[in-house]
């Protein structure tokens, strides 16, 4: 039983707003608002609580259903968090809440909001020692404790923006 249930369960009302990435319905919550699949940094379809976002027709297999998808225009991270503050102010004041809050932006691609270009642009970031690693674009981590773990999870999507950065 997941987590979500057992707060139900205790008297809990819960929602999900943001990255769901399963191809089931969110169960356990008394209202979610998921971006669909993995989701996009930018004007992300989502679904809302209430409408399923696939159905089956007949032998087909499952299509998504357009009543139960929203579009909503912007950058991921600002509508997540939009949404989410404003089930702070919906929700029933009269119990306890669970709010699971899942942001799209820390997955690979790692796109950014324009507003956020130079954010740090006059600050020098110093590289922690420990983590210290190199990467050139297209080539395997050389050395530090991440290499295996940075090159396990990027390394295909590497090679293929790399390829689409050439034209390939």
């Amino acid at each position: 039983m997941g987590v979500s249930k057992l707060f139900q369960q205790a008297g809990y009302y819960t929602d999900i707003v943001g990255k769901w990435h399963l191809k089931s319905q969110p169960t356990g919550f008394d209202y979610y608002n998921v971006v669909m699949e993995q989701g996009n940094y930018f004007d992300s379809a989502m679904s809302k609580s209430g409408i399923p976002w696939w159905r089956i027709e007949g032998d087909k297999p499952e299509t998504y259903n357009p009543e139960g998808i929203k579009k909503h225009m912007g950058y991921a991270t600002d509508i997540i968090t939009d949404i989410s503050l404003n089930f702070l102010q919906e929700r029933p004041k009269d119990k306890p809440f669970l709010l699971r809050y899942h942001q799209k932006a820390p997955h690979d691609w790692f796109e950014y909001d324009s507003k956020y270009a130079y954010l740090y642009e006059s600050m020098a970031i110093p590289e922690p020692r420990p983590y210290l690693i190199t990467i050139k674009i297209g080539a395997r981590p050389s050395k530090g404790p991440l290499k295996n773990f940075i090159w396990n999870t990027i390394k295909d999507r590497r090679m293929l923006r790399n390829c689409l950065l050439k034209g390939g």
